[in-house]
């Protein structure tokens, strides 16, 4: 995505929270989000959500 005049504002990059800060909140974030904590449960999750909805489509 690209916004006209977007060279004229702050670097939102600036603004993020650092790494550091987020890794201890990581797993209560999940939890909290229903999110799966460790990447080989994401992959399955999305990959069933993808099965699920090219179910449904089918």
């Amino acid at each position: 995505m690209a916004v006209v005049g977007a060279e004229h504002y702050a670097d939102y990059r600036a603004h993020l929270v650092p790494w550091e800060d987020c890794v201890p909140q990581i797993a209560d974030y999940c939890t909290a989000t229903g999110i799966p904590t460790t990447a080989t449960a994401m992959v399955a999750a999305l990959k069933e959500q993808l099965r699920t909805v090219a179910t449904t489509v089918d």
